[in-house]
């Protein structure tokens, strides 16, 4: 399909950090060119065309909200997953599931473009999200 001039692509709602080892070696093995992710992310031969992240203050403010109603999260960039040192229970979900991650000091980075957040409120709990986090 490449030499008649057709981009072939992968959509998924994945961010390229958790994207599957088979499916990257699938994109290689076949020649596809173009990744489309989750929330508008778009890589085209391995470099981002288009990604529509959260600014770095609005993820501190988030990051900060949360954190203040006890509610464990963790925040997706193209390259990683990060999530608060401190926070043994999601460490052993991430883990479960066997998604990489890195722990840092807090969840968010600064001037890292982050894809999405991850908030992880227990079955049990039921708090109340704060506003940052409420669907409009």
């Amino acid at each position: 399909m490449n030499a008649r001039g057709i981009i072939t692509a992968i959509a998924t709602g994945r961010t390229p950090a958790v994207l599957p080892e088979p499916i990257r070696r699938l994109m290689d093995d076949t020649g596809m060119e173009m990744l489309v992710a989750v929330n508008g992310y778009v890589e085209y031969r391995g470099r981002p065309l288009a990604q529509f992240a959260m600014p770095p203050v609005q993820a501190e403010a988030v990051s900060g909200s949360l954190k203040a109603h006890g509610i464990s999260h963790g925040f997706v960039s193209a390259e990683r997953i990060s999530v608060a040192a401190a926070d043994e229970p999601l460490h052993r979900s991430l883990g479960d599931l066997a998604i990489p991650y890195e722990a840092d000091s807090g969840a968010c980075r600064p001037r890292t473009a982050y894809i999405r957040c991850w908030p992880f409120i227990p079955k049990a709990a039921t708090p109340k999200l704060p506003r940052c986090c409420r669907r409009s």
